[in-house]
Formats: C-alpha cells, structure tokens, sequence
C-alpha cells in the first residue's frame, strides 16, 4: 500500500469520525436543552444569584452547540456535494472546477470551525450544567 493510499485511507476515517462526534453532541445538546428545560418545569428548581447566571450560560451553550452543529452538517452536506460535482468532471482544471475546490475548501474550513465551536461549547454548557446542578442540590447530595 502506498504512502498516498494509507493517506487517503486514513483521510477518510477522519471524515468518517468528525461526522460521528458532531451527530453525537448534536444529540446530546438537545437532550442537555430538554433536560434543561424540564428542570425549569419543576417548581422546587428554583436558581438565583450565582447559580442562575451559571445555569443560564449553561443553556446559552448549549444552544450554540447545536447551533454549530446544525452548521457543520449543513457545511458538510454542501462539501461532499461539491467533491461530488468535481469528480464528475473527472478532475478537469477549467474554471468551474477551479471555484468549486476553493467553495470545498471553504466548506472544510467551516465545518472544522464549527465542530470546535460546537465542541467547546458543549462541554462548557455540560461542565456549567453540572455546577448548577450540584450547588443547587448540595443539600440533598452532601
């Protein structure tokens, strides 16, 4: 196997696992906001001082999480089309496939922007979650 092939291989279980870890916090973000949201529900839930300001960042980061998300699949989808319409053209060097691989590459960028957007703010939102949580509980675990 050439060292061109082991790249190519390796490339796309890259690709492969950058797609499973934004599904999986798309997924886990939106159970974080319902998780949330039925927290808000409960009248002994009651947040003030510190601990509001930490479970409302907590909520903030989570909906730029799946903000971000919902980007870096959309940016996703759009690149592989791209790739897509270039191999078609069976790597031809005219015009149209000149801007379509700057487009792929602006769609990678993007996608990658977002998946560490979204990973940073998932695990704030989640660490932030978990603080509140516990401060407002402490009584009850302690």
């Amino acid at each position: 196997m050439s060292s061109n092939e082991k790249y190519i291989r390796w490339q796309g279980i890259t690709l492969n696992q950058v797609t499973f870890v934004i599904n999986l916090l798309l997924g886990l973000a939106t159970a974080t906001l319902g998780f949330s949201a039925s927290l808000l529900k409960d009248e002994k839930f009651i947040p003030t001082g510190k601990v509001k300001c930490l479970f409302t960042f907590a909520l903030l980061s989570q909906l730029i999480a799946l903000l971000f998300g919902i980007i870096a699949v959309i940016s996703r989808t759009l690149d592989f089309r791209c790739t897509a319409q270039i191999a078609r053209k069976k790597f031809g060097e005219g015009e149209s496939v000149k801007s379509t691989r700057l487009r792929v590459k602006r769609l990678g960028k993007t996608t990658w922007f977002s998946f560490w957007v979204q990973l940073s703010s998932f695990g704030l939102g989640i660490l932030s979650l978990i603080v509140s949580i516990l401060m407002i509980y402490s009584d009850k675990l302690f």
